[in-house]
């Protein structure tokens, strides 16, 4: 099964996963923005177990901010805590189903855990966001052919 992201810890990958993250931060009461900053900080520098740290820290403080809830899973993820990875994504799609970073990395670690239908259904929540996203889409129709 192979992934969509290459090393996901390619800066650029990051950056982007993580830009609804640092726009939540900058609407957020101060407390809130200065730990998702933290959180955003500890992330480009690697350090995911602090920012796994950080960003649970501010889901509990503002649990219905996604873009907090995307982090906690991103973090989660990086650290192979696919389980908190899921169970974050999930409720971050709950809070915002158009998000498209979410929904792709909820579907990755479903296809990765070979739970081919549950990674197509959210696939195929999102092309509506991302239709224009020919390798979502591509990606799409190989998991439809693999289940």
């Amino acid at each position: 099964m192979e992934s969509m992201f290459p090393p996901i810890a390619g800066v650029m990958v990051v950056m982007v996963l993580l830009a609804p993250v640092a726009a939540s931060a900058q609407r957020a009461p101060a407390a809130i923005e200065a730990i998702a900053e933290e959180a955003d900080q500890a992330f480009e520098e690697k350090r995911f177990g602090d920012a796994l740290e950080a960003f649970t820290k501010a889901v509990n403080l503002a649990p219905e901010d996604a873009s907090l809830w995307f982090g906690k899973g991103l973090s989660a993820f990086m650290l192979g805590q696919n389980d908190v990875a899921e169970a974050a994504l999930t409720r971050a799609l709950k809070l915002k189903p158009r998000m498209v970073q979410a929904a792709i990395l909820l579907g990755e670690l479903q296809y990765q855990a070979g739970r081919v239908a549950d990674a197509v259904a959210t696939y195929e929540s999102i092309v509506p966001y991302a239709a224009n996203d020919r390798r979502l889409i591509a990606r799409l129709e190989q998991w439809r052919k693999d289940s």
